[in-house]
């Protein structure tokens, strides 16, 4: 099941439900993609940058991008 189907799974349990746990969890879900997606674009750094860091430094920021790109699928 990707992402895009549960959110709209659970928009529609939210508008059926008299219970706001599904809308909460909606909202939650879409700030927290919101967050990642900022993060993933800074990230996103010039080969310039990359090239001035440390090898670990580098590695460990590609490491954390991938991660964010992951979490964005």
């Amino acid at each position: 099941m990707t992402n895009e189907l549960i959110k709209i799974n659970l928009a529609d349990q939210a508008a059926l439900s008299a219970s706001p746990t599904a809308k909460a969890a909606l909202k939650r879900i879409n700030d927290l993609e919101g967050v990642v997606s900022k993060l993933t674009y800074w990230f996103d750094t010039d080969q310039e940058v990359l090239d001035n860091m440390t090898a670990a430094g580098r590695n460990d920021h590609i490491r954390q991008h991938k991660m964010l790109l992951d979490a964005m699928l």
